[in-house]
């Protein structure tokens, strides 16, 4: 997997309400995939110093409206979204199963916030890679997903 070009990322978060992504994801994670999801109330930059972030997914939206969704996971996060989406064990998980699970994360995310921008917009594949690159000084959602942690951001292109 390779980092995939974030080194001229904007640093403008999108003009998507905080309050609609974090609704976004724990519709997701808690309502769809059952897996117990709440807010953590803690900067960005607090959340980077107790956390290990392992795994990064973008998708992004394009049209009249352009931006990049991304979503961060840690190992623990990464392998419980994969269980229950596969509804398997980590015993039988490839690192595949993982990326895939994680793109399709974000791609469901995505296609929420191409929703709430209600425009007419195009969603990107997913990329996933192990391979973080430095995000720009922004506040990135951060939730407790099962007791691990995930981290998921709308940047604005335009």
């Amino acid at each position: 997997m390779e980092q995939f070009a974030t080194g001229g990322m904007p640093n403008k978060v999108a003009a998507i309400r905080r309050e609609d992504l974090q609704q976004a994801c724990i519709t997701f994670f808690g309502d769809m995939l059952r897996i117990p999801t709440a807010p953590l109330e803690v900067s960005s930059a607090a959340a980077s110093q107790i956390v290990t972030f392992a795994i990064e997914a973008k998708v992004t939206i394009a049209g009249p409206w352009t931006a990049c969704v991304y979503l961060r996971a840690t190992d623990a996060t990464a392998q419980l979204i994969t269980e229950r989406m596969f509804e398997t064990s980590g015993k039988r998980l490839t690192e595949a199963d993982i990326v895939d699970a994680i793109g399709e994360s974000v791609n469901i995310i995505g296609g929420s916030v191409k929703g709430i921008i209600n425009q007419d917009c195009q969603l990107s594949l997913p990329e996933v890679t192990r391979e973080l690159a430095e995000a720009p000084a922004i506040d990135w959602l951060t939730l407790i997903v099962g007791g691990s942690y995930i981290q998921v951001v709308v940047i604005d292109n335009n």
